[in-house]
């Protein structure tokens, strides 16, 4: 358990955050969770087939802590709220599981990896595109 200290660091940042209604806090616990998250890749040297849990659940905290942040919603936005995010959530799971199956797949050339390295940025900025024009 050689990353506990980063997991519990960026859950008292988030709970500081939330608190206090301060972002910076709430964008470090993120940050924390992906380093811990990175340090356990790097750690396990291979790839992790939970990587797209991982990912979603990482996606729908930062969502979370960013709404709590926000005033009070109405009943009916926070109910379109929590099914957007659902299915931003499950889209993302469903996009980590077709990249580990691309990479899988994939014979690894390096002008095959570029391309996937470029279909992948492209799904991520798609997704947070989606998700930036969902928020407004």
């Amino acid at each position: 358990m050689p990353f506990a200290g980063l997991g519990t660091l960026a859950g008292i940042s988030l709970a500081v955050g939330v608190a206090g209604r301060w972002a910076v806090f709430v964008q470090t616990a993120l940050s924390l969770l992906l380093a811990e998250y990175a340090g356990f890749l790097l750690e396990r040297g291979e790839v992790d087939a939970r990587a797209p849990l991982f990912a979603a659940g990482l996606l729908v905290a930062g969502e979370l802590g960013y709404a709590a942040l926000e005033p009070p919603a109405t009943r009916r936005s926070f109910a379109r709220g929590a099914a957007l995010l659902a299915v931003l959530g499950a889209a993302a799971a469903a996009l980590g599981v077709l990249l580990l199956a691309a990479a899988a797949a994939s014979g690894g050339s390096l002008a095959e990896e570029v391309v996937g390295f470029a279909a992948a940025a492209a799904t991520i900025a798609l997704v947070a595109r989606l998700a930036w024009t969902a928020r407004r």
